[in-house]
């Protein structure tokens, strides 16, 4: 009796140990896989930072067809003879200091349609890239859809072999006692215990492809806790395998080529390359600015008289002539201009900024007459990369209805297969139970009985992944139609 209770203790134990495991893992659907396989993907980050560049390149592009204005100072000493510009003095011999303050502004007003060129590539440049990461997340959809129903696959493959495994045991007991009694011979055990021990193999076979592919899903989606992870089984899936429609391939193309980020995405490139052509053309023609400026300055040249002068003396400045009236005799005077003595000082820099404002507005033109062929060329290479992206456009139209017509046709031929693999099930899984009964009762050896079981184990296999290959040829074939994955 005590026995019986440690028993009963260490079973209880450990049926509690493996509950807490299986309540600590977290059941992910195939929604929430993508959802982290596009969160995590360092990818998809990748082009999220690529995105934020187009628009900010989109901003830059608006902004340049705005005016610029900046703003400019100068603080220099002049040394040797130079000319004030303010004075209009020459200054030699000392340093003299000098400020200049001004702000310009310039608009260009016509570029040959360059800066609406460079708009409208940027608008669509930014378009494309949201497409591209559009695009991406399709593939690590695909990906995960593809990776998701392997391990779906292989867990019921794992389960095939558990359930082959078990039934051999049971097998076993069975014919050891047939052998003890004398009713079977030593043969049959013998072939019963071969058996499981390639069952035991096969199991351990289909553990390590069920871990693969669980591993391979959890890197698509960064998770490095395979221990943690269980998926959660396709709902209903029996009704979505008889939900058979017929599907044709150029209806698809028609509906995928209007919403597929791939055949978008190189379209909006190909319009991009289209205002890139026109853009270098317009380097060609004339260009036309408005320019403006105000601006002030100061010199410590300029000076400024301090309180009232005084007379210093007299300068002889030349001869007056005059008659005199008396005699009409003709009298040469001197002419004298007085001297003055003052004092100045340097005029004070607020005074100056005030006094020196100066203002200026015009028009530049630019007419470009030969540049080397620059332009020319630059044309030519514009040109060109227009070529290739209609041809990108062409291809990827080529490309995306030779895919949807290989999807389609896998479609059905995974569907022929699901249908021949199920009637084959079906037929083993009789012919298995005739020959269980006739195994019990002795009437068949253990030899003949285990081909009967291994043909139903291939049939169940082979069931289980036409099943699955049949799911997602399907919904891949959806996928093209709708852009998205629902199951």
């Amino acid at each position: 009796m005590k026995i019986h209770f440690n028993f009963s203790a260490l079973f209880f134990i450990v049926l509690s140990i493996i509950s807490r495991q299986a309540s600590a893992q977290k059941t992910l659907t195939l929604t929430d896989c993508i959802k982290q396989a596009v969160t995590s993907n360092l990818q998809i980050q990748q082009q999220l930072y690529a995105t934020q560049t187009a628009q900010a390149n989109k901003l830059q592009a608006n902004a340049s067809a705005l005016p610029s204005v900046n703003a400019y100072g100068t603080h220099n000493y002049n040394f040797g003879q130079t000319i004030d510009r303010f004075t209009n003095q020459f200054i030699q011999g000392k340093a003299v200091q000098s400020n200049n303050f001004y702000v310009q502004g310039a608009w260009t007003l016509f570029a040959g349609g360059q800066n609406y060129n460079n708009i409208q590539q940027a608008n669509v440049n930014l378009l494309a890239s949201r497409y591209d990461y559009d695009n991406l997340r399709n593939t690590i959809t695909q990906n995960v859809a593809q990776n998701y129903l392997q391990v779906l696959l292989n867990t019921e493959v794992l389960k095939v072999t558990k359930n082959q495994l078990a039934q051999t045991i049971i097998n076993i007991d069975m014919v050891t006692k047939r052998v003890n009694a004398g009713t079977a011979p030593q043969l049959d055990l013998l072939t019963m215990q071969a058996q499981k021990a390639n069952e035991e193999l096969n199991m351990v076979t289909a553990e390590n492809n069920y871990a693969l592919t669980l591993l391979s899903l959890m890197q698509l989606m960064n998770i490095a806790d395979t221990q943690q992870i269980s998926l959660a089984p396709i709902a209903n899936i029996d009704s979505y395998l008889l939900n058979i429609t017929p599907i044709n391939t150029t209806d698809i193309y028609i509906e995928a080529k209007k919403s597929r980020p791939e055949i978008v995405s190189v379209e909006t490139k190909l319009r991009s390359a289209l205002f890139a052509r026109r853009n270098v053309q317009g380097a060609a023609l004339p260009t036309l600015t408005f320019n403006a400026s105000v601006g002030t300055g100061y010199s410590g040249q300029s000076k400024q008289i301090v309180g009232s002068p005084t007379v210093s003396g007299a300068n002889l400045s030349g001869y007056a002539e005059f008659v005199n009236p008396l005699n009409n005799e003709v009298i040469q005077a001197p002419t004298y201009t007085p001297t003055f003595n003052y004092d100045t000082r340097t005029t004070p820099f607020n005074t100056q900024i005030k006094k020196n404002i100066n203002q200026s507005i015009g028009f530049s033109l630019q007419v470009p007459i030969f540049n080397n062929l620059r332009t020319h060329t630059a044309v030519q290479r514009a040109h060109i990369n227009e070529q290739i992206a209609q041809i990108n456009v062409n291809t990827a139209h080529q490309q995306l209805y030779k895919t949807i017509q290989q999807a389609v046709m896998e479609m059905n031929a995974a569907n022929n297969k699901l249908n021949a693999t199920a009637q084959v099930l079906n037929t083993q899984k009789e012919t298995y139970t005739q020959a269980t009964k006739r195994h019990t009762v002795g009437l068949l050896n253990s030899m003949d009985y285990l081909k009967f079981k291994t043909s139903l184990a291939k049939a169940e296999a082979d069931y289980a992944q036409s099943k699955y290959e049949y799911v997602f040829k399907k919904t891949l074939v959806q996928f093209y139609a709708t852009n998205k994955i629902e199951l």
